[in-house]
Formats: structure tokens, C-alpha cells, sequence
């Protein structure tokens, strides 16, 4: 796919998702362009996914399945519709300069709001989507990025203060790296490609992580707590004093695979 392409779409992908791209010969040789380019799909869906978990973690929850339905739907079919079957309006601001009191959230379609319903993802689990997510969209700002990992392994070490082994993490191009805060959780993030599929692992002290984990499920003789939020896949695994957690869109069984792979080559 033209990079160049990739980019001009890229900038218009916001409105697109906002529904604020007014002009239909633009809106439908974007979507043309989304049809044909998986790497534009998943920043499509990167970026209804940001707004639908501001409104989430805002404001009373929010049931967005047949939403995100409708999105991938879209994205994904052969011959894109003439019209965009949802719209999503939130405020465009910055995820830091979010208040409570200024967001204002709503939807049409198939969203429905639901006060009794309570959010099943913990905090951290969001905050690991969240955060995936933004940093994909370039909205956090980053430490280190290069394609050595030893240089990434040092910087951990250096960053959490404490002997880390990084995994062979299979990555195409270059990594990122950023210090994060999940929940009340202070880690490290890695920001990676492997395979088309992008991914992050975070790593922190297993003392500063409160809470259930997500459902255990074993893989290669260890526990992994797996969790399934807005079509992302959240596992984690405990590697000593640290735990690791690894997000990404791709499929449950696969990121446990990679999980496992990572769980195995970091023991030591």
C-alpha cells in the first residue's frame, strides 16, 4: 500500500470517525482505501476505540458491542456503503485534560446508555487498552524509539530500577518506549509490530498491582489471567517480582501464544 496514501488517509480518518467528513467523494474514496489496507482498518478502529472508552471510563457505562459490530463490519467489507451506519460525537480533547465535569457523551444507533450496568473490565485492564491505543494514535508521548532491543532492555532496567529480562519480541521495525500509569500500577511500555499486529507489553512490580487479574487460563504449564475488552486481548503473567501484560487486537489465542512464547524466553 502507498505510504503516501496510507498517510492522507490517515489524516482524515478522525472525521471519518467523528462523521464529520462532509464530502462524499472524499468519505467514499477513504473507505475504499480502508477496504484494501489493514493497517488503516486497525488505526480506524484504534481510534473509535479511544472515544468509546473516554466515554466509558466518563461517563455511566456505555454498551458499545453492536457498535464495534457495525464498525468492523464496515471496515471490513468488500464493497464499503455509501453511508456510515454509526456516529460517535465526543469532545476533541486531550485524554490528560479530560474532566469529568466537561465530557459530554453521546451516541446513536445501536449505543445505549445503561446506569445499572456495570463496566466488567478493571481499571487496569482499561487503562492497558487505553493506553495501547492512544500511544498507537501518537496521543502519549514516548522515551525511546529504535529498532535495537538491547538498547529497550537497557532503558527498562535503567527506568524501573531493577534486573528485567526482555524477551526476544519477534519485532518488525522499531519499538517505543514510554513510562506508564496503569490504574495505580507505575510500569513501562513497549510499543511493537510483529507480524502486522501491533502490540504492547507492559511491564511493572507485581506489589504496586491490586485486584483479580482477569480469568486464568493455563498455557505451556503457567497461569495466565486473560481479558477481552473492545475487541482487544489483555493477558497477564507474573515473572517474579514483575508482571507482564500484553495487549493487542489480535485474536485471544494468539496473544496467549505470544505470551507464553515471551513467559518462557524471559525466565531467568
Amino acid at each position: 500500500m502507498n505510504e503516501g496514501t496510507c498517510q492522507d488517509s490517515r489524516e482524515r480518518i478522525t472525521a471519518w470517525v467523528d462523521g464529520e467528513l462532509t464530502d462524499p467523494r472524499e468519505a467514499a474514496g477513504l473507505e475504499a482505501h480502508l477496504a484494501g489496507c489493514e493497517r488503516c482498518r486497525g488505526y480506524a478502529e484504534a481510534e473509535a476505540t479511544t472515544k468509546t472508552l473516554i466515554a466509558t471510563a466518563y461517563t455511566a457505562p456505555v454498551e458499545v458491542s453492536g457498535l464495534h459490530r457495525r464498525i468492523r463490519g464496515l471496515l471490513e467489507a468488500a464493497t464499503p456503503p455509501k453511508r456510515r451506519p454509526w456516529r460517535l460525537w465526543l469532545p476533541r480533547l486531550a485524554w490528560g485534560a479530560l474532566a469529568a465535569g466537561l465530557l459530554v457523551a453521546a451516541a446513536i444507533g445501536d449505543v445505549a446508555v445503561q446506569p445499572g450496568r456495570p463496566v466488567e473490565a478493571s481499571p487496569l485492564v482499561r487503562a492497558a487498552v487505553s493506553d495501547h491505543v492512544q500511544c498507537m494514535l501518537g496521543q502519549l508521548p514516548l522515551e525511546v524509539t529504535t529498532t535495537d532491543q538491547d538498547e529497550v532492555g537497557r532503558w527498562l532496567r535503567e527506568r524501573l530500577a531493577r534486573p528485567v529480562v526482555l524477551p526476544p519480541l519477534a519485532s518488525e521495525g522499531e519499538l517505543s518506549t514510554r513510562m506508564a500509569r496503569l490504574a495505580m500500577a507505575q510500569g513501562a511500555q513497549i510499543l511493537f509490530d510483529r507480524g502486522g499486529r501491533m502490540l504492547s507489553l507492559f511491564i511493572m512490580p507485581v506489589s504496586e498491582v491490586t485486584g483479580a487479574l482477569g480469568r486464568p487460563v493455563p498455557r505451556g504449564g503457567r497461569e495466565f489471567f486473560v481479558n477481552e475488552v473492545e475487541g482487544y486481548t489483555v493477558v497477564f503473567w507474573r515473572q517474579g517480582d514483575l508482571l507482564y501484560c500484553l495487549v493487542s487486537a489480535a485474536g485471544q489465542d494468539e496473544v496467549l501464544t505470544f505470551a507464553a512464547e515471551y513467559a518462557g524466553a524471559s525466565t531467568g
